[in-house]
C-alpha cells in the first residue's frame, strides 16, 4: 500500500492572521475558504497536485488549554481502493468515529488512534467542488457505485469543474504570489 502523509490542519485563534503568515511566510495560496457562524475554515496550498497542504480551522478561543490544536493528520492512498481497504481495516480494529465521506474533490476515511487523535486515509477524485463539501457516503458499496454516487453529487454541485481545470487555476495563482513575493 502506497499512503503517503500529505497534510495537517490546525485550530487557530486568528484565522486572518494566520492565512497572513502562511501566504507571505511560505508562498501558499487560498485555494478554498468559508467562513460562518459554525465553521472558520482555509485551506492553503503551494502545490496545484494538492488541493491543500494546510487546513486552518478558526474558532479556538484565547486562554483556553486544549489538547486538540491539530484538527488532523492526513495521509494520501493512491487510489479509492486503497481508502476502502482502510476503511475496513479501521472497522476491524474497532477504531473510533470512523466516518467514510466524499468531500466531492476526494475520498477520506477518518477515524481516531488510540489517543484520539484524528486521522485522515483520502484519495483525490477527477472533480472539483469549493471546500468544505462533506458527504457521508457508504464505503460498503463497490468502488464504482461509489464513484458514480460522487459524480452525480458534484455534476449538482454550482462550483463543480474537472480537477485538471482547477489545477491551472491554482498554478495561475501560485504563479502570481511567487512573483509577488519580496526577496
Amino acid at each position: 500500500m502506497a499512503i503517503q502523509f500529505k497534510h495537517f490542519g490546525i485550530h487557530v485563534y486568528d484565522l486572518t492572521a494566520m492565512i497572513d503568515f502562511y501566504t507571505k511566510m511560505f508562498g501558499l495560496v487560498v485555494s478554498d475558504y468559508s467562513v460562518d457562524n459554525n465553521l472558520q475554515i482555509a485551506f492553503l496550498t503551494s502545490n496545484p497536485d494538492e488541493h491543500h497542504q494546510i487546513a486552518l480551522i478558526g474558532g479556538r478561543e484565547q486562554g483556553v488549554v486544549s489538547r486538540h490544536l491539530v484538527n488532523q493528520i492526513s495521509y494520501k492512498a493512491d487510489n479509492l481502493d486503497e481508502v476502502l481497504a482502510t476503511y475496513r481495516r479501521a472497522r476491524s480494529m474497532g477504531l473510533d468515529d470512523i466516518e467514510p465521506v466524499s468531500h466531492g474533490s476526494s475520498w477520506s476515511c477518518y477515524f481516531r488512534d488510540p489517543e484520539g487523535n484524528r486521522q485522515e486515509v483520502y484519495c483525490d477524485t477527477p472533480w472539483y467542488v469549493t471546500q468544505p463539501h462533506f458527504t457521508l457516503m457508504n464505503f460498503g458499496q463497490p468502488a464504482e457505485a461509489l464513484r458514480a454516487e460522487t459524480e452525480a453529487l458534484v455534476r449538482a454541485d454550482p462550483s463543480f469543474r474537472l480537477r485538471d481545470d482547477w489545477k491551472r487555476e491554482i498554478r495561475a495563482k501560485i504563479e502570481a504570489a511567487l512573483a509577488a513575493r519580496p526577496g
